[in-house]
């Protein structure tokens, strides 16, 4: 038997490992590359058959760095073939790669509606890849997804494609603050994240710039009070006081990042409710009967009672 390159042994073990850290480091693309003549076609008869037989969804974007006419053609019997889910995203991504068409689209949309969680959270950070109204649209619509990872990769999607990857995303900062609000179990704060993101992109799509409006505020966690704010929510309940490092952030994008960071983060801690019900009379003008219903509601284990209490704070404090 004739000796193989290193390359081609190393790209080879890669395809056969059967490991599952193996498997999720990938294909050795880079020794795929490295590969001519014969070794490039064995290559490919490998790939051929691994996306063939197995459905092994690795394979497809080594086809695509191939890209023969075999390898193409590979590749769409795979994409007809195939049903919804992670190895079918794959193919379509390789053959967007390789200019692409509607039917890769399609077939990345149709798992993101009707896919397993996982399958929904690859399928919306792949549709980075697929620019267009049709994929603006299925992921403004995943940001109400139930599984938070599906709701997270939407948005980071649909900043991609706007070209705002570089921009900032502390949770001390809009972008990042979002992406915790999108997260977050209160579905109030998932409705305002996803709200604030969709200003977000309406403004890049109109011409604005990533650190225009929103995007250009951030919070000083080096500073008081938003330091303070973060200490005492660190340390324990009987040691420190959450109420007076809240008060002293009661407006513009350090309230909003107080809030926030609250309910998404420190709703189970018993000095957060009473502190939002301070927070309502001071800067939201509440009642002293509505601020009161809002502590008890947040402090309860209706999940209903919560949300509606939580989505109380955002209005009276305009930052819903």
């Amino acid at each position: 038997m004739a000796a193989v390159s290193p390359a081609f042994d190393r790209f080879r073990r890669s395809l056969e490992a059967d490991g599952a850290r193996e498997r999720f480091d990938g294909l050795d693309l880079e020794a795929l590359r490295r590969l001519t003549g014969d070794e490039r076609d064995q290559a490919e008869d490998l790939l051929v058959a691994k996306l063939r037989d197995e459905n092994d969804g690795r394979a497809a974007e080594a086809l695509a760095i191939l890209g023969s006419p075999r390898a193409r053609q590979t590749l769409e019997d795979a994409l007809a073939r195939l049903g919804p889910g992670a190895a079918r995203v794959a193919v379509a991504r390789a053959l967007q790669s390789l200019g692409g068409d509607d039917a890769a689209l399609q077939a990345v949309l149709e798992t993101l509606r009707t896919g397993a969680w996982s399958q929904r959270a690859t399928a919306a950070r792949t549709l980075a890849d697929f620019p267009g109204p049709a994929t603006d649209a299925a992921l403004f619509t995943a940001l109400g997804d139930s599984h938070a990872l599906v709701r997270l990769n939407a948005a980071d999607a649909l900043v991609a494609l706007r070209g705002a990857t570089g921009q900032a995303q502390g949770h001390w900062q809009p972008l990042g603050l979002m992406k915790v609000a999108l997260g977050a179990d209160l579905p109030c704060l998932r409705t305002m994240g996803a709200k604030r993101l969709e200003s977000v992109i309406r403004t890049l799509d109109a011409g604005g710039s990533p650190t225009d409006g929103l995007l250009a505020a951030a919070v000083d966690l080096q500073a008081s009070p938003a330091r303070d704010l973060l200490e005492a929510a660190q340390a324990a309940p009987d040691e420190r006081d959450l109420q007076a490092p809240l008060l002293a952030m009661s407006t513009g994008f350090d309230l909003v990042w107080a809030v926030v960071s609250l309910l998404a983060n420190h709703l189970d801690d018993p000095r957060t409710p009473p502190a939002l019900e301070a927070l309502l009379r001071e800067a939201g003008g509440a009642s002293d009967d509505d601020a009161e219903t809002v502590r008890r509601d947040l402090a309860s284990d209706d999940v209903q009672a919560r949300d509606t209490a939580a989505r109380k704070v955002l209005e009276d404090l305009d930052i819903a």
